[in-house]
């Protein structure tokens, strides 16, 4: 018998399908996090939430539930959020099948099938309860028979059915209960067995999410990236908590109004993340008073520090992820970066150019030499509002700078000519007014 949290008959109605997946974005070193929907276009609302465990991070660690002793029963119960909270792991989502089902904390369970914490037994395998079994090196392996020797397991923890095998979706014609849509957990494995997922489908809640098949949540391990899969227990029990700043956070919309006290959960160790700037400050080019802001994308651990710099020097009060300067003047023309750090570590952005131009500001300098019969030319690029003149002299004398009449920017290349033919060389500077 499957107890722990599936019942209730959910509508369905049928539409083309439109189904998005966000990209993954780290959340800790060897954890990645995206969110899934299927919206009512498709056959019923979805909303999915799933971490991927690189499997080849020596930093990550798999746990789950402790016996509790001479307790009895097998474990204590407790919710999504007490666990990750209470043994510190980075993630975590609830895994067994367990009785009895209730709210209160702390109170004894006995769970279905294999549960091994730590290369602890904690619960024996049962026939009826496939498994997924987990080395100390993160080596991944499901199993629907005993297996013969659990000498090397590490962290173990079972579900219903493998819902997900060699590619392929299972339990389509399924029609019981059980089958039909409902809040869903389940765990999945790569192909090349690089990445580990864990997912959790929201369920019961009218406008938001109303829940998965069996056979839709193979389909969704499969979209993750998963190539065999195995369905935890689901209901009001389906939660993913994650620890931000030492306190439990829970991800999703569990069903119930209260929070289900579990008898098992599956979580990860894992490394903060050290900051990595997802996008890099750009050149500007502003007029004399104009403002200009400078922007970094980083992500890592919270919290996050910003220090600017000017030309490799700290910058007082400029500790934020965007730089501003309000009415740029010439003097705040130089080179701009920033140090992102925090308790794990620091990076440091690229420079970004800041040039700040006047009214009749210089755009370059130019060296060349005129022949008889030939004249002197230069190509820009031009914006749509100055004016442009090429300037000359003669050197060595130093004489003032001439002028040739200035010419409209048209917002594409300008050529700008010396109509002079001399036989000598010449100063040449172009003037943007």
């Amino acid at each position: 018998m499957r107890l722990g949290g599936i019942g209730g008959l959910l509508a369905v109605w049928c539409a083309s399908a439109t189904i998005t997946l966000e990209p993954w974005a780290p959340m800790f070193r060897g954890v990645d996090f995206a969110r899934g929907e299927a919206d009512a276009n498709e056959a019923r609302l979805q909303k999915v939430f799933a971490l991927r465990v690189d499997l080849h991070d020596p930093t990550v660690e798999f746990f789950s539930t402790p016996a509790n002793g001479d307790r009895p029963k097998e474990t204590d119960g407790q919710t999504t959020a007490a666990f990750v909270q209470s043994y510190g792991v980075s993630v975590g989502v609830n895994a067994n099948f367990f009785s009895p089902v209730n709210y209160t904390p702390n109170d004894p369970r006995d769970l279905n099938g294999l549960a091994v914490s730590r290369g602890e037994v904690v619960s024996a395998f049962e026939n009826g309860f496939p498994a997924v079994m987990i080395t100390r090196s993160n080596a991944v392996g499901f199993v629907s028979q005993a297996p013969g020797s659990l000498a090397n397991v590490w962290t173990a923890v079972a579900g219903s059915d493998l819902i997900l095998v060699n590619g392929q979706a299972k339990m389509a014609d399924c029609n019981t209960e059980f089958c039909k849509p409902h809040p869903r957990t389940a765990v999945g494995l790569s192909a090349q067995r690089r990445y580990f997922y864990l997912m959790v489908i929201d369920g019961r809640r009218p406008g938001w999410s109303d829940g998965a098949t069996l056979y839709e949540t193979g389909q969704w391990l499969l979209r993750l990236g998963a190539w065999n899969g195995l369905n935890l227990d689901g209901g009001g029990s389906s939660a993913m908590a994650r620890l931000t700043n030492g306190a439990a956070v829970v991800m999703n919309r569990p069903s119930d109004w209260l929070p289900r006290v579990n008898g098992n959960h599956l979580g990860v160790f894992a490394q903060p993340l050290a900051p990595a700037l997802l996008a890099q400050p750009t050149n500007q080019t502003v007029s004399v008073g104009q403002p200009a802001i400078f922007h970094v994308g980083a992500v890592g651990a919270p919290p996050l520090y910003f220090q600017w710099r000017f030309n490799g020097v700290n910058l007082t009060g400029a500790t934020g992820a965007a730089c501003t300067i309000g009415s740029a003047q010439m003097a705040h023309g130089g080179w701009y970066s920033v140090v992102v750090s925090n308790a794990w570590g620091a990076v440091v952005s690229s420079n970004a150019l800041l040039s700040v131009q006047e009214e009749g500001s210089l755009v370059g300098r130019l060296f060349g030499a005129q022949k008889d019969g030939e004249v002197f030319s230069v190509w820009l690029q031009a914006d749509t509002v100055g004016k442009y003149s090429l300037e000359w002299r003669d050197p060595p004398a130093e004489s003032n700078w001439s002028a040739w009449p200035a010419v409209n920017g048209n917002g594409a290349a300008l050529q700008l000519v010396d109509p002079q033919a001399t036989n000598a060389l010449r100063l040449y500077r172009v003037r943007r007014w």
